[in-house]
C-alpha cells in the first residue's frame, strides 16, 4: 500500500501567513493537511520545531508593522 501522496508546501506562503499571525492549524487547513503534517514538514525542512519557526516569522511580522506605524506617525 503506497499511502497518501506527498503534500507540497509553498514556503513563501507559509512564511507570509506566519508573519501575519496565522496559527498552524489555519495554515495547515489552507494546504488541506493535518497540522501535525505541517509541523513535521517544518522540522524536516528547517531543523526546528513549529513553535520556534513560527515565533521567528511572527516576530518579523510584528517588527514590520511597528516600523510601518512609526514611519506613518512621522510622515503622516
Amino acid at each position: 500500500m503506497a499511502g497518501r501522496p506527498e503534500k507540497n508546501l509553498d514556503w513563501d506562503r507559509v512564511d507570509k501567513l506566519l508573519k501575519c499571525g496565522s496559527h498552524g492549524t489555519e495554515i495547515a487547513a489552507e494546504f488541506n493537511m493535518c497540522p501535525k503534517t505541517l509541523y513535521r514538514k517544518i522540522e524536516e525542512e528547517f531543523g526546528v520545531n513549529f513553535t520556534e519557526y513560527s515565533s521567528q516569522k511572527k516576530g518579523i511580522g510584528k517588527s514590520a508593522i511597528r516600523e510601518k506605524q512609526f514611519d506613518e506617525a512621522l510622515n503622516g
